[in-house]
């Protein structure tokens, strides 16, 4: 009985493994966005990347949320609205 409980619990363990890839997300941006950037002021900016199809997207910066799906190409796109300029990091 004991064997039984160790070969369910490994066959359990290799099942979750495999289907850990569809169960995290692999959100990419281009390496134009990074630390230390600067954005334009007064300017929407657009963020843009690529991620699984049909993958909720949500990008928040400076207090401002926006949301969208990666489309069946993979790649996904945002809108943040004009911004002052700031000294401080967001």
């Amino acid at each position: 009985m004991r064997n039984f409980s160790r070969r369910s619990f490994f066959y359990t363990f290799l099942c979750l493994c495999g289907m850990s890839g569809y169960l995290t997300a692999e959100v990419r941006l281009p390496a134009i966005f990074g630390d230390q950037m600067v954005l334009q002021q007064k300017q929407p900016v657009t963020v843009w990347g690529w991620a699984s199809a049909g993958e909720k997207i949500r990008v928040e910066f400076a207090g401002q949320q926006q949301e969208t799906t990666a489309d069946r190409d993979a790649r996904w796109q945002v809108q943040l609205e004009n911004m002052e300029a700031s000294f401080e990091g967001r």
